[in-house]
C-alpha cells in the first residue's frame, strides 16, 4: 500500500532514489532487499516503456520537440501505474519537465462535467431527463428548445454551432478567448437561438457543456468548481485538479507556448469552464480514468462504466459519442474511448480500453501537442489492439 501510494504521486526514478534507501538495518534488512528489488524492477519497466515510446516518436508519430518542448505520459495497466516525462519545461534550455506538472486540459474538461452530471443524478440532485429550460431564469428560457434535456447536452444532439455567434465581439485577446464572455452573454444567446433544421443529429459544440455548467450551479447552489471538487475530485483523491482562480497564477500551471512559439498565458474563464476550463496532472487524470474501469474503489465504479455504453453515432460508422467521450470501434471486440483538448499553450489526451483496464494520458506544454502519440501508446499497451480482455 505504501509503495502504491508513492507510485501514484512520483515517477519511478523518484521512488528508486528516495524510497528504496529508507529501509537499511536490523529486522528491516529482508524487507529492504524486497523493496530494493521491487524498485529495480519498477525502474526497469519504466525504462522499457521509455524506449518503446521513443520508438513510436521516431518512427510512427509526428511529434517535434522543436514545436512541443516537453510532455508527460501516464499509463494505467490494471493495477500498475506509470508516469514518464519527456523533453523539457517550456522557456528553459534543458530543465526537465516534472511528472507532476499541472496542465490546462481544454476539452478533456467535458469528460469531467459528464461524470459530475451523472454523479448528481445518482445523488438525486438532478435527472438526465430534466429539461434545460427548467434550470434557467424565466427571461432566458427558450420556447423553441422546450424538449432539450441534459442528456441531449451531454451527447451533442442539438445543432448548436461550435461557439456562439457573435463570440468574436467579446474576444479581446485571441489567446484568451473566454476571459470576457460571461454566463449572461451565453444565456442571452441561448434565449434567442433558433435551431437550424436539417443539420446532423450529432453537432459537437462547446456550448452544450457551457450550458451544463449553468445547470449544475443552479441545481447545486454551488459554483461549478466547488461542485466538481465536492462530488468528483475529492472522492477520487484528485488533489492537483481544479477550475477557478488558481489558473491566474503562473507558478501553478506549467508554462506553455502558443503556435507562434511564444509564451502563452493561462486561460481565464468567465464562462465555459465546464467545457474547457479544468486543470490537472497526469497522475490525477489516471485517477479520473479509474471509475470508468471500475477500479477507483469509490461509488462511481457502479455507474461510471455505464456512461461509456450510451453510444450515439457521430462522424462515421466507426465513431460514436458517449457523454463526454469520443468512441472508436477498433474491431468487433475492442473499443477505445478518448478525449482531446487544446488551449493556447497546452494540449491534453486521455484514452482508455475499458475491457482491458488500460488507460493513457499525454499532457504537453505546447498548443501543437503530440498529435496521435496518445492513441499510438494506447494501441501499443493493448498489443496492437489484439490484447484479450482481462
Amino acid at each position: 500500500m505504501v509503495l502504491t501510494r508513492f507510485w501514484n504521486i512520483f515517477s519511478f526514478s523518484i521512488i528508486q532514489r528516495w524510497y528504496c534507501p529508507l529501509l537499511r538495518t536490523g529486522k528491516e534488512a529482508i524487507l529492504s532487499l524486497v523493496f530494493i528489488l521491487g524498485c529495480v524492477s519498477i525502474n526497469a519497466q519504466s525504462q522499457q516503456l521509455v524506449q518503446e515510446i521513443n520508438k513510436i516518436i521516431q518512427y510512427d508519430s509526428d511529434v517535434s520537440y522543436d514545436l512541443t518542448p516537453g510532455f508527460v505520459v501516464g499509463i494505467l495497466d490494471g493495477d500498475s501505474t506509470y508516469l514518464l516525462s519527456f523533453g523539457k519545461m517550456a522557456g528553459t534550455k534543458n530543465e526537465p519537465l516534472p511528472v507532476d506538472a499541472i496542465f490546462e486540459t481544454g476539452s478533456v474538461s467535458k469528460a469531467f462535467t459528464s461524470l459530475l452530471t451523472y454523479t448528481l443524478e445518482q445523488k438525486g440532485i438532478l435527472k438526465l431527463s430534466d429539461k434545460v429550460n427548467g434550470f434557467l431564469p424565466s427571461e432566458f428560457q427558450n420556447p423553441r428548445l422546450q424538449s432539450l434535456t441534459l442528456l441531449d447536452l451531454l451527447n451533442h444532439t442539438v445543432p448548436f454551432p461550435r461557439r456562439p455567434s457573435g463570440f468574436g465581439e467579446f474576444e479581446e485577446d485571441p489567446q484568451n478567448p473566454y476571459q470576457y464572455y460571461s454566463k449572461q452573454n451565453l444565456l442571452r444567446y441561448f434565449a434567442r437561438y433558433v435551431p437550424v433544421k436539417g443539420m446532423s443529429e450529432f453537432s459537437y459544440s462547446h456550448i452544450n457543456y457551457a450550458l451544463l455548467e449553468i445547470v449544475i450551479e443552479s441545481a447545486t447552489g454551488l459554483t461549478f468548481g466547488d461542485a466538481l471538487d465536492n462530488f468528483v475530485l475529492q472522492p477520487l483523491g484528485m488533489d492537483n485538479s481544479f477550475v477557478d482562480f488558481r489558473e491566474q497564477k503562473k507558478d501553478i500551471v506549467t508554462a506553455g507556448i502558443d503556435r507562434s512559439l511564444t509564451a502563452a498565458e493561462p486561460w481565464i474563464f468567465e464562462s465555459f469552464s465546464a467545457s474547457e476550463g479544468i486543470k490537472s496532472t497526469a497522475a490525477d487524470l489516471l485517477s479520473f480514468a479509474k471509475p470508468f474501469l471500475g477500479s477507483s474503489g469509490s461509488q462511481m465504479d457502479l455507474y461510471a462504466p455505464g456512461i461509456l455504453g450510451s453510444e450515439h453515432p457521430s462522424y462515421n460508422e466507426k465513431l460514436f459519442y458517449s457523454s463526454g467521450w469520443h468512441g472508436i470501434k477498433i474491431n468487433k471486440k475492442t473499443k477505445a474511448l478518448i478525449n482531446n483538448g487544446n488551449t493556447s499553450g497546452h494540449s491534453a489526451f486521455i484514452g482508455m480500453v475499458p475491457e482491458n483496464r488500460t488507460a493513457v494520458v499525454v499532457l504537453s506544454n505546447s498548443a501543437f501537442g503530440t498529435k496521435d502519440l496518445g492513441l499510438l501508446i494506447l494501441r501499443m499497451i493493448n498489443y496492437n489492439w489484439k490484447r484479450k480482455p482481462q
